[in-house]
């Protein structure tokens, strides 16, 4: 069964907590809506790539014993990296 917590129920740190990450969320938000209105789609796709990368790293740093890099996700990551960096280098010149 769900549980709902209502703001006037929370504790002040919890408050704080929540509205940080709010903020956060809404900062997140502008960001790509600024990188599509001045840049392309695929610019947005590096950024949210990038963003998980380092989401895996900091989880990483801060739960140890909860998320371990393993030779799977490594790949994916050199993959990743290998695609955003063939993509920027290796244009198309028509003859």
């Amino acid at each position: 069964m769900i549980q709902f917590i209502y703001f006037s129920d929370m504790n002040s740190q919890l408050r704080i907590i929540f509205i940080v990450a709010l903020l956060f969320g809404s900062l997140g938000g502008l960001t790509v809506a600024s990188i599509l209105k001045f840049l392309d789609n695929v610019v947005k796709e590096y950024t949210g790539s990038l963003a998980n990368i380092l989401t895996g790293v900091v989880c990483a740093i801060l739960f140890p014993d909860k998320f371990v890099f393993n030779i799977h996700i490594v790949l994916s990551m050199a993959c990743l990296l290998s695609g955003i960096y063939l993509y920027e280098t290796k244009k198309f010149i028509p003859k």
